[in-house]
């Protein structure tokens, strides 16, 4: 067999789906479309390439250079891989205002790029499956993103996973109840956010390495850490942050959200709220999710959360938007 003439391989982060796992794949896609038809969810697509004005500016400087120029040889429109499916839906919400009734209920399946440095379960193209709601302020549209995920999980066969919820509201309140703001407070974040990998002690360590007061880490900690069921976890933290303003509405945020999780019987096994995550892209405005299956051990598949100012930087009003993203490639 002569040798050919081109190495037949792939760039780095990208793969083939050959036939046996495109079989997989549509059944989990399935599954996931079936549950938001039955949620009312409708379907939307928008296209791969986007303006790069589109994009930047809307996810945080870190995320930003991870989006990919797509300019075409010769050409003066500047073009950009999308980086996720928020930022399109908001800038498809702005552009046809006299097209969408509100409340808008929308889901999509596609791939995104990202320039990530590919790794075990991280790819440079790969697929979400997003639903969000927009036109809805109450934590009743929180709450039914939430069932959205724990009824497509059990549908897939997991019976071990949990949804952890947080509010970047309570977030900024502990950073105000730390003494911290400005770049110190997206210090605080990014340690918070290493718990899952370092631990309570590595979180301190940090902490303490970026420069904040032992006695400040010792309250912070006291906060993140606090091992109690929902409603008393409200409690302790409504009894430690009740002088501050946004911690106080995050409390209020969350008590509605479990109210309304209560109501639609979502099972408060496969929920908790968890101080220690933080969701890193910049457009979220109140109550955060990521979703974590421990049985197979998979890790995090889910994320999101409202973001009820980015609708605005489109349509010249802001508009209340919640909603959540799997990831299905783990």
């Amino acid at each position: 067999m002569p040798k050919p003439k081109i190495e037949p391989r792939l760039p780095k982060g990208m793969r083939d789906f050959l036939p046996q796992e495109m079989i997989r794949r549509e059944y989990v896609f399935g599954v996931v479309r079936e549950v938001f038809h039955l949620y009312g969810f409708e379907p939307l697509q928008t296209p791969v390439l986007e303006l790069p004005e589109t994009l930047m500016g809307k996810y945080g400087e870190d995320a930003e250079k991870l989006i990919f120029n797509a300019q075409h040889p010769g050409g003066k429109e500047e073009l950009a891989l999308r980086y996720d499916l928020t930022v399109p839906l908001a800038r498809v919400v702005g552009q046809y205002p006299n097209e969408i009734a509100l409340p808008f209920k929308r889901y999509q399946l596609s791939p995104v790029w990202r320039a990530e440095r590919p790794q075990r379960g991280r790819y440079r193209e790969f697929y979400q499956c997003d639903a969000d709601i927009v036109g809805v302020g109450g934590m009743n549209a929180d709450a039914e993103i939430i069932g959205v995920i724990v009824t497509t999980l059990r549908r897939l066969g997991f019976t071990q996973f949990t949804v952890k919820i947080n509010n970047r509201k309570l977030l900024t309140g502990i950073g105000q109840f730390a003494g911290v703001d400005g770049a110190l407070l997206a210090e605080l974040y990014r340690s918070i956010d290493k718990f899952d990998k370092v631990g309570a002690d590595g979180v301190r360590e940090e902490l303490i390495r970026r420069g904040l007061p032992q006695e400040v880490v010792d309250r912070v900690m006291a906060l993140i850490t606090v091992s109690l069921p929902r409603g008393e976890k409200l409690g302790y933290l409504d009894d430690a942050l009740g002088s501050i303003p946004i911690a106080q509405e995050a409390i209020r945020e969350l008590r509605e959200l479990d109210a309304f999780l209560a109501a639609a019987n979502v099972p408060e096994a496969f929920t908790d709220f968890d101080l220690t995550m933080v969701r890193g892209l910049g457009y979220y405005t109140g109550p955060i999710t990521e979703t974590v299956i421990t049985e197979p051990n998979l890790g995090s598949v889910q994320g999101g959360g409202r973001y009820d100012d980015l609708v605005g930087l489109f349509r010249g009003e802001s508009l209340p938007t919640t909603g959540m993203a799997f990831g299905i490639e783990r």
